[in-house]
């Protein structure tokens, strides 16, 4: 049995790393395994677990009752409240596809530790392969995510490979050590790492935030993955059927790989569905077979 994460996997030993998805660039390589002859079962994990409490309140005006102005109180144009900013609730999401003929299931986790940082974790292991990747950082008060270190660790059946990444957000550096070779880049601001950018996206959706554009420390560069938002979508899953909102990850005018994923709106935005055709037409879908968000069962409605 073979266990390989849904989420972001590490694709440097494929000739095109910029323009892949994560998560079909593992079942691609998971299907490569498969060609060895070997009997192989996939199973991923992806279980997505953000804190319960909401945002730290956005700064807002306030009016004294002896200093205001009577006039000024009772005018309709009076500064309204900043709205407060969500942050997504604990969740645990299992997924399933199929690449080449190979059946896979996904499960990921995300907890809070006990310094107070959030850690976004996969793991993985069997008698063919280990993967473990997390990522550690905070949300700020306008809802950004801002990690602090990630790991990925592949170990097993073929090459064995190491990374991790700092970020020390003083001096404007990220530090990568990539097989205990490390070295320094610049690190722009709000850059996230390959697995957070991933809950970003999910916390900007919740937010209702327009630009879905993130830089990412990825291979030694800054990379951008672009998003654009298509519409809304009612959604047929194996949970049921899902008010959705569809989002296509943008590349160069000329790229013939395309991907969709689509969240569920009135369940945190979680994702339901990731579809992508690949270069030569052939298509890729990830399902939501079962979830909780906060505890509770995660169903579609069968009257949509």
């Amino acid at each position: 049995m073979i266990f390989v994460p849904l989420g972001t996997i590490d694709t440097s030993d494929t000739s095109d790393t910029s323009d892949t998805s994560d998560t079909i660039a593992t079942l691609r390589t998971m299907a490569t395994l498969g060609k060895i002859r070997l009997t192989v079962i996939a199973l991923l994990s992806l279980v997505w677990l953000a804190p319960s409490l909401t945002m730290a309140d956005v700064s807002q005006a306030e009016f004294s009752p002896q200093m205001a102005d009577p006039l000024q109180a009772s005018s309709s144009s009076q500064v309204a409240p900043t709205p407060q900013l969500q942050t997504l609730k604990p969740f645990s999401a299992t997924y399933e596809a199929s690449y080449s003929g190979i059946p896979i299931t996904a499960v990921r986790t995300l907890k809070t530790l006990s310094n107070g940082q959030l850690e976004l974790r996969f793991s993985a292991k069997s008698w063919i392969a280990r993967i473990e990747e997390f990522s550690h950082f905070n949300w700020n008060e306008n809802g950004n995510l801002i990690p602090q270190n990630y790991e990925y660790h592949r170990t097993g059946l073929g090459k064995n490979r190491h990374a991790k990444l700092s970020f020390d957000w003083e001096k404007k550096k990220v530090t990568n050590d990539v097989e205990n070779k490390p070295w320094v880049m610049d690190l722009s601001d709000l850059a996230l790492d390959k697995l957070s950018y991933q809950l970003q996206l999910r916390n900007d959706l919740v937010n209702n935030k327009p630009v879905l554009d993130y830089a990412v420390a990825d291979g030694g560069t800054m990379k951008h993955y672009k998003f654009e938002l298509i519409g809304e979508e009612i959604l047929d899953t194996p949970v049921g059927k899902f008010r959705t909102v569809k989002i296509k990850r943008m590349r160069k005018n000329d790229a013939k790989r395309v991907t969709y994923l689509w969240f569920a709106k009135e369940w945190d935005h979680l994702i339901v569905r990731i579809q992508q055709r690949e270069k030569n037409g052939k298509p890729y879908e990830i399902l939501l077979t079962k979830a909780q968000l906060d505890g509770v069962p995660v169903t579609g409605s069968n009257s949509l």
